[in-house]
Order: C-alpha cells, then sequence, then structure tokens
C-alpha cells in the first residue's frame, strides 16, 4: 500500500478552533500528513481512490476524501499515479515548508513524498530533465530558476535521505544540484567533485567560468604551464618554461562570487598549454571545476564519521611523451560550492571543495612523460601537482587554509601546470564540528 507523504508545513494566519495543522506524520496520531494541504487524514476504504479520509480537523475539507474521483475512475488509477499526483501537487502548487529555502521560491521548494535510502551506488546527471536514474516513487527531481539570480538549479524534492556507509551519490551535469529534505544522514558520500577535465554538477569545464586559469605561453623548443583556476581565492600561475626564450607560465585565474554563496555555482577550470608534435595518446586537458551542492531541511544534517560531500577540483592533465619535444602541464581546476542549511549540521565526517592539482610536464632529456595533477579529494590536505619524471612539477591544488601553488620546471624544459583553488562552504544552522572541513566554512544566521 502507498503512503502519502509527509508536508513540513506551517501556514500564517489564525486557524479555526478546531482546525489541526501537521508537520510530521506523527503529528497525527496513526494517520498520516498531505504534502499538498497540511491536514491529516486517516484510512477508510470507501474511499474509492487512495483510500484516505481527512479528519475533523482539516477545516474546509474535513471529513472528505482526500481524492474525490468518482468510484468508477478507482480500477485505472494504481498506487504509484496517486503517489505521482501527490508529489505533483506539492511542486510547484503547495505551501513551502516552514522556512526559507536559500535559492530557491517558495513554490519550488517541495519536499518530497517518500524516503530515500541509498544502499547502491547511484549516479544523477543535472543536464537532462529526469536525472537519468530511477528514484523511488514519492521522490522527484524538478528543475527550477535560481533566486534571486543565477542560472538553473535541478531539485531533489525528498522526505528523509540517507546514503548508507560506504554508498556513494554522484553528481554530475550541467545544473547545481538542491536536495530538499526534511532530514539528511550522510553515512556515505554526497560526491559533485570533478574528475581530471569532467566537471562536477554545474562545475566548469577546461578554461571556463568565472575563474578560469590562463593558457601557457609558447616560446619553442618549451613552454610554460596552464594556469590553475580560482574561486574562493585566485588559483596558481602555470610553470615558466626554462632554457632560451622562457615562455611565461599560464595566468591564474582569479577569485569570483560572494563568500555567503549568495550564487550557487561551482568552480572553474584550468588553464591548457601548447600542444607538441609526435606525441602519444590524447592531448591533456586543464582540471575541470568542482560542482555545487546544498542539502537544505527541516531537521538534521548529519554527516557520519565515514561520510562526507566532496566538491573537489579536477586535476590538470600531464604534458605527453613527444618525439623530439615536450609537453608543459595543464592547470588544475578550482573546488566547487557546498551549502548546507538546517535546523542542526552535525559534521563527523570530511566536507571539502579543494583545488586540483595541476599536471606535470614531460621531460625529453629523459623521454619521460608528466604525471596528471591529483583531483581535489575527501580530505584537508592538498591536492598533489603531477611530476616529471623523477622532479615536481605541477603545482599543488589549494586545501584549508593554504593557498594552491606555482608550476615548477627545471633546467631547460617546459613549465608545469598551476594549482586550483579552493572552492567556497556555507554552514547555514547550528553546526556542531567534530570532523574536517576544507575550506574553512562561512557561517551565515538560519
Amino acid at each position: 500500500m502507498w503512503r502519502v507523504a509527509l508536508a513540513a508545513m506551517v501556514l500564517a494566519g489564525c486557524f479555526r478552533p478546531d482546525e489541526h495543522r501537521c508537520a510530521l506524520d506523527d503529528d497525527c496520531g496513526g494517520g498520516t500528513c498531505v504534502i499538498a494541504t497540511g491536514y491529516c487524514a486517516f484510512i477508510d476504504d470507501t474511499c474509492c481512490v487512495g483510500s484516505l479520509r481527512y479528519g475533523g480537523g482539516a477545516g474546509g475539507l474535513a471529513n472528505a476524501c482526500v481524492f474525490d474521483e468518482p468510484c468508477a475512475d478507482a480500477a485505472v488509477i494504481d498506487d504509484a499515479a496517486v503517489d505521482a499526483r501527490l508529489l505533483d501537487a506539492a511542486v510547484p502548487d503547495a505551501p513551502a515548508p516552514p522556512f526559507s529555502v536559500a535559492h530557491l521560491a517558495a513554490a519550488d521548494a517541495q519536499l518530497g513524498a517518500a524516503d530515500w535510502v541509498i544502499t547502491g551506488d547511484v549516479t544523477i546527471d543535472t543536464s537532462g530533465a529526469g536525472g537519468g536514474t530511477a528514484l523511488p516513487t514519492g521522490v522527484g527531481l524538478t528543475v527550477a530558476p535560481q533566486q534571486p539570480a543565477g542560472g538553473e538549479l535541478m531539485v531533489l524534492h525528498v522526505r528523509a535521505l540517507t546514503i548508507a556507509p560506504g554508498k556513494r551519490l554522484r553528481v554530475i551535469g550541467a545544473r547545481p544540484l538542491v536536495i530538499v529534505a526534511t532530514s539528511a544522514t550522510l553515512d556515505g558520500v554526497l560526491d559533485v567533485g570533478a574528475v581530471r577535465g569532467t566537471p562536477g554538477a554545474g562545475g566548469a569545464g577546461t578554461m571556463a567560468g568565472a575563474g578560469a586559469g590562463g593558457p601557457g605561453g609558447a616560446s619553442a623548443p618549451y613552454e610554460a604551464g596552464g594556469g590553475g583556476a580560482g574561486f574562493g581565492t585566485a588559483g596558481a600561475r602555470g610553470g615558466t618554461s626554462t632554457g632560451a626564450g622562457p615562455a611565461v607560465g599560464g595566468d591564474p585565474g582569479p577569485a569570483y562570487g560572494a563568500a555567503n554563496l549568495a550564487e550557487l555555482r561551482g568552480g572553474s577550470g584550468g588553464g591548457n598549454g601548447a600542444t607538441g608534435s609526435g606525441c602519444s595518446g590524447a592531448p591533456g586537458l586543464g582540471g575541470a571545476g568542482g560542482g555545487a551542492v546544498q542539502v537544505s531541511t527541516v531537521g538534521a544534517i548529519t554527516i557520519g564519521a565515514l561520510g562526507g560531500i566532496n566538491a573537489g577540483g579536477g586535476g590538470g592533465g600531464a604534458g605527453r611523451l613527444c618525439a623530439g619535444n615536450s609537453e608543459p602541464g595543464r592547470g588544475g581546476g578550482s573546488g566547487g560550492a557546498i551549502y548546507l542549511q538546517g535546523a542542526s549540521i552535525d559534521v563527523r565526517g570530511v566536507i571539502a571543495a579543494n583545488g586540483g592539482g595541476g599536471g606535470g610536464a614531460s621531460f625529453t632529456l629523459t623521454m619521460q612523460a608528466g604525471a596528471a595533477g591529483a583531483d581535489g579529494g575527501l580530505a584537508i590536505t592538498p591536492a598533489l601537482g603531477g611530476m616529471m619524471g623523477t622532479s615536481a612539477s605541477g603545482g599543488d591544488g589549494g586545501a584549508l587554509n593554504l593557498a594552491p601553488t606555482v608550476g615548477r620546471a627545471t633546467s631547460s624544459s617546459d613549465g608545469g601546470g598551476g594549482g586550483g583553488a579552493v572552492g567556497r562552504i556555507v554552514l547555514r544552522g547550528v553546526s556542531t564540528i567534530a570532523g574536517d572541513i576544507s575550506p574553512a566554512p562561512i557561517t551565515v544566521p538560519p
């Protein structure tokens, strides 16, 4: 049998003495709280569709069936269709939850009609309309305009969200993700981080975004590394090549946006570098930007000791091994954005939006390809830059309170990519921090 969703919702104004509003199923004394109205309903098989009738405290709906279709229509309406109707009723026409959800209009900020316990790895793609994954009945995804301004958002409407230990909810695609829930328990990982040149949800690609790193300069035979991307701080400059006629490293990407994440958007991409001739494999790319994610709950957000949220930037690509010449490293991408809004925020695991490491240059004299920079990880330590043979080359990404570092070069060699900067993290609620957060978060009033 299907269940009607809870609705965390309080309507302003004075109620009649016999009117009872609900926020949870527990408020209904054995009944369920109907998401679209905020009134309690109870099982009654004489209601042909849904078998639920409002109680006597439901105002003008008192004692009416929740769905009033004629009984002749009941046979063609199954439980899944009823669940879908309840979710549709909540988005966008139902009243908003009893708090203002950041970045969303009230009509777009509805709770879902069911819990979602993630017990296996799941990927949501925010580029399309449906997220590219099967969702439980009563859990939905919608696309909404960002408030007061900014790019579109994908909104996950769910009752209680749980990620089981060792499991991962991976989010990719063009739009940031906003999760609206009664509570969120992350014993596994919510991952919107970039992977090399592939951005996380709402992050920018190579050499894109407001904090994009610049391309490395060219001055044969040795070229300079790409600049690291900026966001929470500036990125790092790419490594200047050495030898005759040195080329200047790519410009570091600038910091951008407000510290309080007035606009929810992801990180930017690192700079590229010159390509060589006669090289093996596809050319490396600047690291992409980490994604952006928001979790807004009526109740608690809990990050378990083994759980976390990752919005790291991608590591810069490496210089390839080429015939008679070498290639520079590419810049690291910047970390993305994490916005947590809840009645309480308990962090025992790790929340990180670290920059990606710059890629290492190849080294013709020893016929060695460079190594790619590391992606920004779920840690408070920097993502390391890639190597050039046995020498450090790419700059490290930013982490915690550490700035990203510039790319490097040895005698007669190309430059490594600069490291990407950290992103931004906002905590909006009463916070208890027993775990690690990188970079240091900004706290804003509830």
